[in-house]
């Protein structure tokens, strides 16, 4: 017997629907992924650390693309469609994407991405006022946080940021 190739599709949910949507998918005998990232939230009792998926609103499920098993995915609770372009069959993520997000998320599912950061390292920034900027790490502490030198208006500048919210360039 052959075992069934999995590719990877993105299911966009319904707002608030992450649990419905991937307990139902289970029941169905889908595997599904979702990175999540830790983040710090304000409260009425200072900060908390949260946990959020990476991409808000989507989620990865597996199956065998042969089949139109993608039927069932896009009428499941939970789900509101499976993303496709031009009005196609959806189309898979590329495999190359998921290994590295897989590689790069921890046994309880959160996914670091400080793996290779060490002082020196071109690194290019992904959220906040400093999104898409490029950097050189300066210094590494051990709770998740690193020092960056920007290049701001032709000078460095020395900015704060944490490891998740860093890429390798």
């Amino acid at each position: 017997m052959t075992v069934p190739r999995i590719s990877w599709f993105t299911a966009q949910l319904k707002p608030n629907a992450s649990a419905l949507a991937e307990r139902n998918l289970h029941r169905q005998g889908f595997a599904t992924f979702m990175p999540l990232v830790e983040r710090d939230e304000r409260s009425p009792d200072g900060f908390r650390r949260v946990r959020k998926p990476l991409f808000p609103g989507y989620l990865f499920v597996g199956f065998d693309p042969d089949g139109n098993a993608w039927r069932p995915v896009s009428s499941t609770r939970g789900v509101a469609r499976l993303v496709s372009f031009g009005g196609q069959a959806p189309r898979a993520v590329n495999d190359a994407l998921i290994d590295s997000l897989k590689r790069n998320t921890d046994e309880a599912g959160i996914f670091r991405n400080d793996a290779g950061l060490v002082v020196g390292t071109e690194v290019v920034v992904l959220t906040g006022p400093f999104a898409d900027f490029c950097a050189k790490v300066h210094s590494l502490d051990d709770a998740g946080r690193a020092w960056v030198l920007l290049d701001l208006l032709g000078q460095q500048t020395r900015v704060q940021l944490r490891h998740e919210h860093l890429r390798r360039a």
